[in-house]
């Protein structure tokens, strides 16, 4: 394993996770949890909690890394093995975790389509990040 780039990885993936968390739920859902406000904490209640959210990500992201290493193939290109590995994570990931706070929540399908969509997109975009900046 190549420590520099297995770091850099993590640094990247968290980057652009985090991003992506921020853009997605702090502006483009924005309205409809707005509309569902009623079932989530007080925004500055949320905003206290945000190191754990963080720190839940960072952990997230440094495992991700961990399960892409003990993937890697040296001989495939990075950015299409970066590529597969985000579809195989995010098909793992959003659709599953998309389909239980539905069950749970009371919300609109449209907001679990929503989360469903935007899972897709970070887990496949965070995997690319990983291919690209991991090489062994």
């Amino acid at each position: 394993m190549n420590t520099k780039r297995f770091l850099f990885a993590i640094l990247g993936a968290f980057s652009i996770f985090f991003i992506l968390e921020m853009l997605i739920h702090g502006f483009v859902l924005a309205g409809m949890y707005h509309d569902t406000a009623s079932i989530w904490r007080p925004h500055s209640e949320m905003n206290n909690m945000m190191p754990y959210m963080t720190l839940g990500q960072f952990l997230f992201c440094t495992m991700l890394v961990v399960i892409y290493i003990k993937g890697y193939e040296p001989d495939k290109g990075t950015a299409l093995q970066g590529l597969r590995f985000g579809i195989v994570i995010a098909l793992l990931l959003a659709p599953m975790g998309t389909l239980m706070w539905y069950a749970i929540l009371p919300i609109p399908g449209t907001l679990a389509l929503a989360w469903l969509v935007s899972g897709l997109i970070e887990y496949i975009l965070t995997g690319i990040i990983v291919g690209v900046l991991y090489k062994n």
